[in-house]
């Protein structure tokens, strides 16, 4: 492999490398209300929405069968930022039986995941985030 290529491969990792970085920073937390205002703009959003609030209504559902076998730690919660409160969800893991939830309620999240409306047995709109990436902030 010649000079010119190498470099060529390194300048092409080193700018993946940079870009996959300036990527992993969390946007701005939206508010919870502006979402649920109009969540139409984010729900066809390709990369995550991020908000940030309390934790609510801590709920951790029991294991359940998936595609990957048994899956552990699925859980639902409301999120509240003080402009409203949305229902969060996470689909579990079915990689390790003993993780745990590193969070309770009260405790200060930033969630990033993908906004989806869904209809409830009345027919209304019903707000969730399916959650991408969860942080515990602080109490």
């Amino acid at each position: 492999m010649n000079a010119t290529r190498k470099s060529l491969i390194l300048a092409a990792v080193l700018l993946c490398a940079l870009l996959g970085l300036s990527m992993a920073h969390a946007a701005d937390p939206v508010p919870i209300g502006t979402i649920l205002t109009d969540p139409d703009p984010y729900q066809s959003r390709l990369d995550p929405v991020t908000i940030q609030g309390r934790v609510r209504n801590l709920n951790i559902l029991p294991p359940y069968s998936s595609k990957c076998g048994p899956t552990y730690n699925a859980f639902t919660l409301k999120l509240d930022d003080g402009t409203g409160s949305i229902v969060v969800e996470s689909a579990g893991n079915c990689r390790d039986p003993q993780s745990s939830i590193p969070f309770a309620d009260g405790d200060l999240l930033v969630v990033e995941g993908q906004v989806k409306v869904l209809l409830d047995k009345e027919g209304d709109d019903r707000v969730i985030i399916s959650i991408w990436k969860v942080t515990r902030v602080g109490k």
